[in-house]
């Protein structure tokens, strides 16, 4: 069991208990997260059937009790998990409906599109709260700062990525280096940094308030950074990309933690999450699976084992056309 297609999304219940996955056959699943000492496991309980289209991006409610999902078919769905049943369809993307995220309060959700908008929704009335028209490609990666005041949005085509604040649609801040495609971003625990993942192989950390580079974590993947998202505590990074590796690392050393993960993907691993305990990560992949990682475990010395991480030569963005993040084998 499990998907037939590229697994494009996955995320972690808040109480790390269940995982939910949405795929290029358009179905999304819930998993139940069975977890020993040493190997977690995942078995399939549910699968939701409702896009028409590849389901591009899932997410869980703060609370636990809905999931969302946005999909190619243009809409955005919220599921209830108790029930498992759709509860509500929100459409206006003119689009498909790339990624999508709750609000830390859970009464937004902010999506991306490729109609080039992101667009805030209130979820009690299924309207749009607002809508931000800057980007000139698709929207493949939006995220809310922890406190809910701001998003961080970021198109592929771009090598910046623009920091808006929710209730006026201004750009506070624009983060980005030139030549380099941006893939993913997300925001530390505490807000102070926004933390991108790369076509130059890199993770860079940029300053909310200044928007400067403050570092960067290399010589890990080797191909283009797909994916990143932190540990509750902000301590660690868990990265995944085009060379089929999932990666940890040590924030304060800046270096990556060696781990027996890498190479476990077949293909392109397209997205990541820590549990809420920080304790597991989970995994989906352009090879069709989910997988669940014990963090310590994986770690070959089982302790924190840090790979030197020198400065390398950043490999610049190409004039070709890109390759679609969730179509590589």
């Amino acid at each position: 069991k499990g998907h037939s297609e590229y697994v494009n999304s996955v995320a972690i219940s808040p109480d790390g208990k269940s995982v939910v996955s949405g795929s290029n056959d358009k179905t999304i699943c819930i998993w139940d997260v069975k977890t020993t000492d040493v190997t977690p496991t995942l078995k399939q309980r549910q699968v939701l059937e409702g896009h028409s289209d590849s389901v591009e991006s899932v997410a869980f409610s703060p609370d636990g009790r809905f999931i969302v999902s946005g999909s190619k078919d243009k809409t955005i769905c919220l599921w209830d998990i108790v029930s498992e049943t759709k509860k509500q369809t929100l459409t206006g993307h003119e689009d498909g409906v790339h990624s999508v995220v709750f609000s830390p309060d859970g009464k937004y959700l902010v999506s991306g599109s490729t109609d080039e908008t992101v667009r805030v929704w209130d979820v009690a009335t299924g309207t749009i709260k607002i809508t931000f028209e800057k980007h000139n490609d698709t929207v493949e990666t939006v995220v809310f700062s922890p406190d809910g005041k701001y998003v961080a949005s970021a198109d592929p085509s771009e090598s910046t990525a623009p920091i808006w604040d929710v209730n006026t649609g201004d750009v506070i801040q624009t983060i980005g280096k030139d030549d380099h495609w941006i893939y993913s971003i997300v925001f530390s625990p505490d807000g102070k940094y926004v933390v991108t993942a790369s076509s130059d192989e890199t993770i860079c950390f940029w300053d909310v308030t200044t928007g400067e580079e403050k570092s960067v974590l290399e010589n890990g993947h080797t191909q283009d950074v797909l994916t990143v998202a932190f540990s509750p505590d902000g301590k660690y990074l868990v990265s995944g990309g085009y060379d089929k590796t999932v990666r940890i690392w040590d924030v304060a050393l800046k270096a990556e933690i060696e781990t027996d993960m890498a190479r476990m993907h077949a293909s392109a691993v397209t997205s990541v999450e820590f549990s809420p305990d920080g304790k597991y990560v989970v995994s989906g992949s352009a090879d069709m699976t989910v997988k669940i990682w014990n963090v310590k475990a994986s770690n070959q010395d089982g302790g924190d084992k840090a790979k030197t991480n020198k400065k390398k030569t950043n490999k610049k963005k190409t004039n070709k056309k890109k390759t679609n993040k969730k179509k590589t084998n």
